[in-house]
């Protein structure tokens, strides 16, 4: 006869496989997307992962009766979940002149939440994202592929770099402690005799527009 802790347990289940594919469109349209705007082998990792993830959640087995069945979807996509996360906090590092700072390390290095993501990554799928759904309008037919060329020009010039895209969008910025974006000028240009401090807007900090006006004021000097 079952127990009461069973039926909780089944209940789980039920509720978890019923959202798992209530979610399966909505995230195979985001996979899509996120697969077609030329990744970084994370992206892929993240977005694969997720979808296995979603797959065992989706066809979780009913409560064990006279036979129990051997599964590890969820658990797997975990675990790759987490070496992606870990092999990107382990390699990601500053470029030669662009420099992502925390506040708070004393010895001035990025935060771990700024080596999780690519920031082109995140970004270029939100973008297209927005796009297909008629959120961006202004040069919306222009604005995905110029985003791409501008971070495959930006990764060209400084490699697989932190960002403080998923610090700021978790509420870790502040006046106490914040992530400082700093791009070095040229080797062999003239000495700086000053410096432009750049303020991210109201869709919150990136590499990329800081890096566009450094290159910008490089071109001018």
């Amino acid at each position: 006869m079952p127990s009461p802790a069973d039926g909780i347990r089944a209940g789980v289940r039920l509720t978890t496989r019923v959202f798992a594919r209530l979610a399966l469109v909505p995230f195979a349209a985001f996979a899509f997307v996120a697969l077609t705007s030329a990744p970084t082998w994370s992206g892929v990792g993240y977005v694969s992962c997720l979808a296995v993830m979603l797959a065992g959640l989706a066809t979780l087995p009913e409560p064990a009766t006279s036979r129990p069945r051997r599964r590890g979807l969820t658990r797997g996509a975990a675990v790759g979940l987490f070496v992606i996360a870990c092999l990107r906090v382990g390699f990601v590092r500053d470029g030669a002149r662009l420099h992502v700072l925390d506040s708070e390390a004393p010895s001035g290095g990025s935060r771990i939440a700024s080596r999780v993501v690519d920031e082109g990554d995140a970004a270029l799928t939100t973008t297209r994202l927005l796009v297909g759904l008629g959120a961006v309008r202004d040069d919306a037919s222009e604005l995905p592929a110029a985003m791409r060329a501008a971070y495959n020009e930006m990764r060209a010039d400084h490699g697989a770099v932190p960002s403080p895209l998923v610090p700021t969008y978790l509420g870790l910025q502040g006046r106490e402690a914040f992530d400082l974006v700093v791009i070095d000028p040229p080797a062999g240009a003239p000495r700086p005799r000053g410096a432009l401090v750049f303020l991210h807007g109201f869709a919150g900090n990136f590499d990329l527009p800081c890096w566009q006006i450094s290159r910008a004021l490089a071109e001018l000097a």
